[in-house]
């Protein structure tokens, strides 16, 4: 089993995919610099069966506050 990570960023049309992952965590390492956010959907895959696409998850960068976190399958909502 692994994980497709796709990701739009301010003014894409479409989510582009960034990266593949069959643990629990994902760094994107191609964020741009000066990219205030990045809106990203998660989909799994085993074999040749592919899941449904993730609801989408938006990530503010330098933006205080409570943060999002993903790692371990569980989440916390955003806080602003």
């Amino acid at each position: 089993m692994f994980f497709s990570i796709k990701r739009k960023l301010g003014g894409e049309a479409a989510f582009v995919l960034v990266g593949n992952t069959g643990g629990k965590t994902f760094t994107d390492d191609t964020i741009t610099q000066g990219a205030t956010g990045a809106i990203y959907v998660i989909q799994g895959q085993h074999v040749q069966v592919i899941g449904s696409a993730s609801e989408q998850v938006l990530v503010r960068f330098g933006v205080s506050g409570k943060g999002l976190s993903l790692e371990g399958g569980e989440s916390s909502n955003m806080a602003g």
